[in-house]
């Protein structure tokens, strides 16, 4: 193995080592954007059975006044408590729109990971196919100097056991 063999493949299995490096960043993105999306959904169902309850506890109350006569004080009451309730529910969607924001961020450095993995994938393979390139040259010219090498042989003859090589 020549020098520039040992260093391409020294390059080669760096690049291979930060190409596993991102596959591994994209995939602790992925686990995030899950994690997030999960968040996103229970925020929404808290305030959709948060926004199902008031509204039954509304007509529970609006029912509980109808036919009768109602007080200022129970009125001001029922107020109070759907205010209440509004305000929670307001609350909640606060919490829902916080998690879809963090679930848009937690999107977009997946979008990064996965761009920079694909990036280093096509690095990794470009140097793949030089070195392999490369391989392919280097065993084409050790045939062919094996060949030459044969056909010196072939043409000055089979070399005497009893010769000292032209030394006398």
């Amino acid at each position: 193995m020549t020098k520039h063999d040992v260093v391409l493949a020294r390059l080669l299995e760096l690049r291979r080592l930060i190409e596993r490096r991102a596959l591994e960043e994209q995939l602790v993105r992925q686990g995030d954007c899950h994690r997030a999306q999960r968040e996103v959904d229970e925020a929404a169902g808290s305030a959709a059975r948060c926004l199902a309850d008031a509204r039954a506890h509304e007509q529970q109350q609006i029912g509980a006044f109808i036919g009768k006569t109602v007080s200022h004080g129970s009125i001001l009451r029922f107020q109070e408590k759907r205010d209440a309730m509004l305000a929670a529910h307001l609350q909640l969607r606060t919490l829902e729109q916080d998690a879809r924001t963090t679930l848009e961020n937690r999107s977009a450095a997946l979008a990064e990971a996965r761009a920079k993995f694909q990036m280093h994938q096509r690095a990794t393979a470009k140097l793949d196919l030089i070195a392999k390139q490369l391989a392919v040259r280097t065993l084409h010219r050790e045939a062919a100097l094996a060949e030459a090498v044969h056909e010196e042989h072939a043409i000055r003859g089979p070399a005497h056991p009893d010769s000292d090589g032209g030394k006398t």
